[in-house]
């Protein structure tokens, strides 16, 4: 039977193993649009004033997620001239994930990825008194990739439908997942995806592998996709496994990927399932 992988071939082991990549960093990472109006078809004009968007709404979700919504609401003319009007202070760094200019909308769009000053944010909020959101363990999704004839072996920050239904069915259950580029890649001879998430102050890291070949549907004559998923959740601080899970799906075979696609929704929807309860109980006990 000829198999075909979507992403990984990357043992877990890989991912696992620590290389004392040292303290996870005061920083927290968000990706964010800014959209500036394009006045006279100035093109740098414009992109500058996206920019400042752009850290402004990376600065805002780091508030929501340290804040309690109600403070958030009575509080927010004051976060608006004493936190927001300075959001440039908090960006430690950034990269330009895309940028275009929209002319039907005169407008020119620019996409970030933001390292945001927790440490810097936090004494700003207190200075306005603010009480704090209960400190939930934030949440990273590494996949793992390798195709064949490749000889690298990487890893990916919330690649591909696996990722991506975990993310939603996790965020669902009120887990803070932490919302990545899903192009940035790292060598697993180099880093393992422990280190990584230390450096993003994630205290859970969920670690996975997928595989899809062509079979057949049981029960039936019809030529299926067979998805096989397995994820691990781990604690950072410690590298104990906190919970596992492996699932194997069945879809119809369909025009392109779309049979792929659903095998592996259908994959990942169980996996959330089989996860959340032991993720909600370490938040709890956390």
């Amino acid at each position: 039977m000829r198999q075909w992988w979507l992403g990984l071939g990357l043992t877990l082991g890989l991912l696992v193993c620590g290389y004392g990549d040292g303290v996870a960093a005061l920083t927290w990472q968000y990706i964010a649009e800014g959209v500036g109006a394009m006045v006279q078809y100035d093109h740098a004009a414009a992109r500058g004033r996206a920019l400042q968007g752009a850290f402004r709404e990376a600065l805002e979700q780091a508030v929501v997620d340290m804040v309690e919504p109600n403070a958030l609401l009575s509080n927010l003319q004051a976060l608006r001239t004493r936190v927001y009007a300075k959001s440039l202070q908090y960006i430690v760094s950034y990269r330009v994930l895309w940028e275009y200019p929209d002319p039907p909308q005169k407008v020119y769009r620019v996409g970030i990825e933001a390292e945001i000053a927790v440490s810097e944010v936090s004494r700003a909020l207190d200075s306005i008194g603010l009480s704090r959101r209960r400190e939930d363990p934030r949440l990273a999704i590494f996949m793992a990739e390798r195709y064949p004839g490749q000889t690298s072996q990487t890893f990916a920050a919330s690649r591909g439908v696996v990722a991506e239904v975990l993310r939603k069915e996790l965020q669902e259950q009120g887990l803070r997942v932490i919302n990545m580029d899903p192009g940035r890649l790292w060598d697993g001879q180099e880093a393992s995806a422990l280190a990584v998430g230390k450096k993003l102050d994630a205290k859970i890291v969920l670690v996975g592998w997928v595989e899809v070949q062509a079979g057949r549907q049981e029960g039936t004559d019809g030529a299926a996709n067979q998805a096989k998923v397995e994820v691990k959740a781990l604690a950072t601080e410690t590298s104990e496994e906190i919970a596992q899970a492996q699932v194997e799906a069945t879809a119809p075979l369909a025009e392109g990927s779309q049979g792929e696609a659903q095998a592996l929704e259908l994959a990942a929807t169980e996996i959330a399932s089989r996860l959340v309860p032991p993720l909600s109980t370490y938040r709890s006990w956390r």
